[in-house]
């Protein structure tokens, strides 16, 4: 059973490769214009973070939130990170992204405890 699993994993991730190499996807001509095309998105505002509450379950209180990054196409369609953030990470410019999360993620703090409310931990 264990081979069949290792097996079946090899393959997925095998399929997973070739469809994140498809440069088509993200309508690159080329995969060398990634580190271009990270960086102009971000320019350009097509990134969104997206703040999911953590909620404690007895007090019904908000204790936290998680970040997650959406990016739109041109025509403002959200596209899913499993559709970017492997690609990227294969072309090595994940971290210009995740930059992008963190300061957003310390700007919304910033706000926040301006605004009033109780200090909170973004994940």
């Amino acid at each position: 059973m264990d081979k069949e699993l290792l097996k079946a994993d090899e393959l997925m991730y095998a399929e997973k490769q070739i469809y994140y190499e498809s440069s088509f996807q993200l309508g690159y001509s080329t995969i060398r214009e990634a580190p271009k095309e990270v960086l102009q998105s971000i320019k350009d505002g097509r990134f969104i973070v997206c703040f999911q509450p953590k909620v404690h379950l007895k007090t019904k209180r908000i204790i936290g939130a998680e970040a997650l990054v959406r990016k739109t196409r041109d025509d403002g369609v959200l596209i899913q990170p499993d559709m970017f953030i492997p690609f990227y990470e294969s072309q090595g410019v994940i971290r210009h992204v995740d930059f992008f999360v963190l300061e957003t993620s310390c700007a919304a703090l910033s706000k926040w405890r301006a605004e009033g409310i109780p200090p909170l931990s973004i994940s």
